[in-house]
């Protein structure tokens, strides 16, 4: 129990150092799409770190479990890569006609999400093939619960933002 919390505590302290990074000398003004890649690529080495203490797999689990949780985690974000697309083409027709844009907005959510639910039943599957169940269910819970840590950090994170701009107003 006290591994498992010191390892909370050491991975909440990582992700702050990651997504508060300019806080500690970088110039926010400079180009961000590198700096972006790169936060990009440790909030995944860190998603992965997450993932594989929480499911604790054996060498020989872990063999079969990271190539099925790469091809997962390609189709997942190609997923999300296209839904972002969609929903810049979608701001583009809001500017002409708002009702159209609500309208393909819903149908694309829809649609993205059941895309989404498709993949994770192919890959739950995919997953009880070398792990047990239970630690399948871990693993879709663990994935949740990291989403849920890096969203309430990068939530923290803007409103100490904002308080910071309000108080040199």
């Amino acid at each position: 129990m006290k591994i498992k919390l010191l390892s909370l505590i050491i991975l909440i302290c990582s992700c702050q150092l990651i997504l508060h990074q300019d806080a500690f000398g970088q110039d926010s003004t400079k180009n961000t799409a590198a700096p972006a890649a790169k936060r990009q690529q440790k909030l995944k080495s860190l998603e992965i770190l997450y993932i594989g203490r929480e499911l604790d797999l054996t060498a020989e689990e872990a063999k079969l479990f990271w190539p099925v949780f790469d091809q997962y985690t390609e189709e997942t974000e190609a997923l999300i890569n296209r839904r972002r697309k969609a929903r810049k083409e979608v701001r583009n027709i809001q500017l002409q006609d708002k009702d159209a844009a609500a309208q393909k907005d819903m149908t694309n959510e829809f649609r993205f999400e059941k895309e989404l639910i498709n993949i994770k039943m192919k890959y739950r599957d995919e997953f009880m093939k070398i792990l047990p169940p239970q630690k399948v269910s871990q693993f879709f819970k663990a994935e949740r619960e990291f989403r849920t840590l890096i969203y309430k950090q990068l939530r923290e994170r803007r409103e100490q933002r904002n308080k910071q701009r309000i108080s040199t107003k």
